[in-house]
């Protein structure tokens, strides 16, 4: 089985006009992409009515309704991020950094579609780019450092893992030897950079096995553990996640079971303590997505 954009991979889409205060934007990072999706189509069509087809008003939600589509495994969301792209080069010009952020942004689609090469070639393409500027500029180093380190994810996900190594044992140390300024992205770039090259060096020594947070399906693709937010990731800890055991183990019906007991027990909606039910969810979640069972999970 290919690795084919392995759960543990960082990658993150760029949002070049906006992020976080974007309608639809929250939904998104919540992992309901359905609200997300129909939030992000309401404000590209206020855009559009208010400014025309074609506007640079329209950017920020074909930006967000590409990456909601793109991690729904949905194709459409290609023509989104290659509108914004189109647009850009329209009203900024070919080489202004939202023109390669949004170029990036098609090569993170293209893994999220599992199609590893065409991603290749669009991270190539953005750092190739920005390494003409390197000399001059050191954001332009940064920014083609960092397409670097995806292009590396890329090739291990086309099963060139030793190149993927060596291409981060590259990167790292030459974005550690850039100072940090106010206004870098040096920092976010090299985090991804050392945890992905982490992540390589394992692929290279366990001889490239499937990590267990993923799982066939039929017709040889494969569902990522982590196409949703699962808020155990962000402190490393698992404590909250009663199922992981049996996870682990490969018991999924089991492990399904001891999610569903566990939020039993909490308060019903809206009652005090019933924050705690959103770990029992991400746990159930990711039981749902390992056992094929994406929709549900979703």
């Amino acid at each position: 089985m290919q690795h084919r954009f392995k759960a543990s991979w960082r990658l993150n889409f760029m949002f070049p006009l906006g992020g976080s205060d974007l309608p639809g934007y929250g939904l998104y990072k919540a992992g309901d992409f359905v609200g997300a999706e129909a939030e992000a189509r309401a404000a590209l069509k206020d855009a559009v009515r208010g400014h025309g087809s074609g506007c640079a008003e329209a950017l920020p939600f074909l930006d967000l309704l590409g990456a909601i589509l793109a991690k729904d495994g949905r194709e459409e969301g290609e023509a989104f991020i290659s509108e914004a792209r189109d647009i850009t080069y329209r009203h900024l010009g070919v080489r202004d950094q939202a023109a390669y952020d949004r170029l990036q942004n098609l090569g993170f689609l293209e893994l999220c579609l599992g199609r590893p090469r065409k991603a290749l070639e669009h991270f190539r393409q953005v750092g190739n780019a920005w390494e003409g500027g390197a000399h001059r500029e050191q954001e332009y180093l940064i920014s083609a450092l960092g397409a670097r380190s995806l292009e590396a994810v890329a090739l291990a996900e086309t099963g060139r893992e030793g190149e993927a190594c060596a291409l981060l044992e590259e990167v790292v140390p030459a974005l550690e030897s850039v100072e940090p300024g106010p206004k870098t992205r040096r920092d976010g770039f090299l985090v991804t950079a050392r945890e992905n090259l982490r992540l390589a060096r394992d692929l290279v020594r366990l001889g490239g096995p499937a990590p267990n947070d993923w799982v066939a399906q039929p017709g040889g693709g494969s569902v990522s553990a982590r196409i949703f937010h699962w808020s155990w990731d962000e402190t490393g800890t698992g404590q909250d996640d009663p199922a992981r055991e049996m996870r682990d183990a490969g018991d999924m019906a089991g492990a399904e079971a001891k999610a569903l007991e566990a939020l039993a027990l909490l308060p019903g909606p809206g009652a005090p303590g019933r924050e705690r039910a959103l770990p029992l969810l991400d746990s159930l979640g990711l039981t749902l997505v390992m056992a094929c069972r994406p929709a549900e999970a979703l």
